[in-house]
């Protein structure tokens, strides 16, 4: 397991895990870089990823809280193409406010596509993202047994790729835990 800011963040992060239970702490302006992409043409996050050489994968995790930060910060799983900034990715994830999210980047050096979000959601809840060759579809489940899908993105990605979990604070001087 790698852990790793990814952007230039303001405030470093840091990760810990007791009985399989990840503790991240971030920073970071915006995950998507859709918005800012003029400004800020980078992911700015704290990661916590494995690599993966598979075409089919599913990657999941349950967000039980989010605290600091602000009504976007975003903590949930993304599979990117690699550790750069403005790597193509996919990351479904919660916010504290505006439910959960559905993102992707096409491929490097573009803006980010925020694809979906579905409101009145909250924390804890699971997220997952599941690959099938370039297709990957984000789903979220407030109990683990049924699950809603939120987006489908295709995304070509290279032959090693780096799944895990992403947590953002959508504010860089700023730290969600």
């Amino acid at each position: 397991m790698g852990a790793q800011d990814i952007g230039p963040l303001e405030v470093a992060g840091s990760e810990s895990c007791t009985n399989n239970v990840f503790t991240v702490t971030a920073s970071g302006s915006d995950y998507d870089a859709s918005y800012t992409y003029t400004a800020n043409p980078f992911d700015t996050f704290r990661f916590v990823y494995e690599t993966n050489n598979s075409a089919n994968f599913t990657n999941f995790a349950r967000v039980v809280s989010l605290q600091g930060g602000n009504e976007w910060s975003k903590a949930g799983v993304t599979i990117r193409d690699s550790l750069n900034a403005d790597a193509a990715n996919v990351f479904i994830g919660m916010t504290p406010s505006n439910g959960v999210v559905f993102e992707h980047r096409s491929s490097d050096d573009v803006p980010g596509s925020f694809d979906d979000n579905v409101t009145n959601l909250v924390v804890p809840c699971w997220v997952e993202l599941v690959q099938s060759g370039s297709t990957f579809t984000g789903y979220y489940s407030p109990d683990g047994v049924i699950w809603t899908q939120v987006g489908t993105a295709t995304v070509s990605m290279g032959g090693t790729e780096y799944v895990g979990m992403a947590v953002c604070a959508n504010d860089n001087g700023n730290r969600l835990f």
